[in-house]
């Protein structure tokens, strides 16, 4: 049984040359940091509740927001987290009620 020879540029597999990288959405977070120590290390973060929300927070969008409850781990302080998550439509956790930037807006 004889392999197929390869026909050498054309037959490479991937992204075709010239063709430009798919832009993805970024995601930015800075570090919280304790109000009575100014320390960002956490000790434990326990998921607590995601609200959706439709609005913009540091000029980026968003339609999610996820709280987590952290304890410090330098005092041993509590504190609740925000974090601001922007879903695509069609994920059916951003589909819910009220969800159009129109109804936001009032």
């Amino acid at each position: 049984m004889t392999k197929p020879k390869s026909t050498g540029r054309n037959n490479r597999g991937g992204r075709p040359r010239g063709t430009p990288n798919r832009e993805y959405p970024l995601a930015e977070s800075s570090p919280s940091a304790c109000r009575r120590c100014n320390s960002t290390f956490t000790a434990q973060r326990n998921k607590a509740a995601s609200i959706p929300s439709i609005g913009e927070h540091q000029g980026k969008r968003h339609n999610l927001v996820t709280l987590h409850r952290v304890q410090c781990a330098h005092c041993g302080q509590w504190r609740m987290d925000r974090t601001y998550e922007f879903l695509p439509p069609g994920n059916p956790v951003s589909e819910f009620p009220g969800s159009t930037p129109e109804n936001d807006a009032a």
